[in-house]
């Protein structure tokens, strides 16, 4: 994901935010979406619960992610990631049982 160096200003707006945003130009245009982490969680585990409808995936995913506390949408993917791994090796081992 890249990122975007914030100045002070913009900051303090964004940190202060209590829902997610929409960004626009100086002409009104959108030109994306800020999301409050609260916000981004719900989503990338609403994604991944879509993915994989099995309710174990879906309680491994709110062990790593939801849980856990993650702090960054870096900790988000790596949770999410590692959930899925984790679902794999479990079904893996169900089916060799």
């Amino acid at each position: 994901m890249n990122q975007i160096l914030l100045d002070a200003e913009l900051k303090t707006k964004l940190n202060g935010a209590a829902n997610s945003l929409e960004i626009v130009n100086s002409y009104g245009e959108r030109v994306g979406h800020f999301l409050t982490l609260e916000d981004y969680v719900r989503l990338e585990c609403q994604l991944a619960f879509a993915e994989c409808a099995d309710e174990d995936y879906q309680e491994i995913v709110i062990k790593n992610v939801v849980k856990k506390g993650v702090k960054s949408s870096r900790e988000v993917k790596e949770s999410v990631l590692r959930a899925k791994s984790e679902c794999i090796l479990k079904k893996q081992a169900q089916a060799s049982d």
